[in-house]
């Protein structure tokens, strides 16, 4: 499965996985195969794809309404959560990024060799601009 995923995340990625060009990636619109995929698949797993292609060119809204989507069922998936934890911090929503984040973890500490330690410092960096904001943004360290 995760394979097939894999698979349709770098065909809605397009070109952004190669060599960059003169065109910037927030620039690059989904080519015509990944429009073809998404119209073949409408499962959870294509847009939790759509939504963290969205993210990576930095079209965070975009990534928040995909998101929504592949989190419509209420499916348990680590890395369905911590995409969406990623895309709540991008939006600065902080307090949803952090129970999104936290949960993926809870769910699964190792669910990915890379994301789930990006998640864990993610989830640190969002405790500590809480714990600042609460203190009135004052910074203790001397």
């Amino acid at each position: 499965m995760r394979i097939v995923m894999f698979g349709i995340l770098l065909v809605l990625l397009g070109c952004a996985l190669v060599r960059p060009s003169a065109e910037s990636a927030t620039q690059r619109e989904p080519d015509a195969r990944s429009a073809k995929e998404f119209e073949v698949r409408h499962d959870i797993y294509t847009w939790d794809a759509l939504a963290w292609a969205l993210y990576k060119n930095g079209k965070y809204q975009d990534a928040q309404d995909a998101m929504r989507h592949a989190l419509h069922f209420g499916t348990k998936d680590s890395m369905l959560l911590f995409h969406a934890g990623m895309i709540s911090s991008g939006l600065g929503d902080n307090v949803q990024a952090q129970r999104r984040l936290g949960e993926a973890i809870r769910i699964n500490p190792h669910f990915h060799v890379l994301y789930a330690d990006a998640a864990r410092r993610q989830l640190a960096l969002l405790q500590t601009q809480l714990q600042l904001t609460a203190k009135g943004g004052k910074n203790d360290v001397r």
